[in-house]
């Protein structure tokens, strides 16, 4: 038991090392689109997410994969822990890793399903 909560732990990290991962990926893929659509935003943050937003009929194949590849992971994460985050992290802000810090914090109280998700 304790193992299985250990190796949970640590993957948590694991997975926002992914989450930042995948979100660097879209970025780097989108980088030469928001220069493209949008040349005076800068190219990460609020700006380049609100120019690709502005402009997704006009993205390139690769941003819009990995896009697509982000809202996948997004989505499984949230049908594997969604009630876990709903119940155990109602007043956390999401973002900067916020919600994977509270389930680490309330591991004794994840679920099964969501344990299963982020453990490799």
């Amino acid at each position: 038991m304790y193992a299985k909560i250990f190796r949970m732990l640590s993957f948590v990290f694991v997975i926002a090392l992914s989450s930042a991962s995948l979100v660097n990926a879209a970025e780097g893929a989108c980088k030469e689109d928001v220069k493209r659509l949008c040349p005076d935003a800068e190219l990460t943050g609020d700006q380049a997410k609100a120019c690709l937003k502005e402009n997704v009929d006009d993205l390139s194949l690769e941003c819009k994969e990995n896009i697509r590849k982000l809202i996948g992971a997004l989505q499984s994460f949230g049908e594997a822990c969604g009630s876990d985050v709903k119940t155990l992290c109602t007043d956390v802000a999401p973002g900067g890793g916020r919600i994977l810090k509270c389930l680490k914090d309330n591991h004794e109280s994840v679920s099964a399903g969501c344990i299963d998700f982020l453990t490799p």
